[in-house]
């Protein structure tokens, strides 16, 4: 029998990993296990219950909209459709935009990425972001895809790299 000491208690989950997931299901739980891990911040049991129990509408959902590129109408709808669950829809974006960004889902023409509340508090930090009061809600999502795109092309970097800078900035 093995000792004790040899198991290991932490999994890594990269975000490679994440993307490479193809069955929705599993995507989906692989990017709460993500985007939720301790000590940076656990989704709210009531949402967790809530998106596992509703895991056939999110998959429902996700298999419409992987991969393309949605209109604002098609925005909205997607928006109403994931507002059945509890903690998704047009209530907040946080969850939302991991889930966007790991079925490669673009607005309007612009990448989604991942908009939470430590990337909204660095936004703030910036002058390049001025002019708007930065939070994660759907309101200010396609601002931020626009600006992020924008300040990608002038820096020569991809919108996901520097998403990836604000994330990790310590100010």
């Amino acid at each position: 029998m093995p000792a004790i000491a040899n198991y290991v208690q932490e999994i890594s989950l990269s975000r490679a990993q994440v993307k490479a997931e193809t069955d929705i299901k599993t995507k989906i739980m692989k990017v709460l296990m993500w985007g939720y891990k301790m000590p940076n911040g656990g989704l709210q049991r009531q949402y967790a219950d809530s998106i596992v129990q509703n895991l056939s509408v999110l998959e429902s959902v996700f298999a419409e909209i992987k991969d393309k590129n949605l209109n604002a109408e098609e925005i909205k709808a997607a928006f109403d459709r994931l507002g059945i669950v509890k903690g998704l829809g047009a209530g907040g974006i946080s969850i939302n935009s991991k889930l966007f960004y790991f079925f490669n889902v673009s607005f309007e023409g612009h990448k989604c990425l991942i908009l939470d509340r430590v990337v909204a508090e660095k936004l703030n930090l910036f002058d390049d972001f001025a002019g708007t009061e930065w939070k994660p809600v759907p309101e200010c999502y396609l601002n931020y895809l626009n600006r992020m795109d924008e300040l990608a092309g002038e820096n020569n970097v991809s919108p996901e790299q520097l998403e990836l800078f604000l994330f990790g900035y310590q100010a």
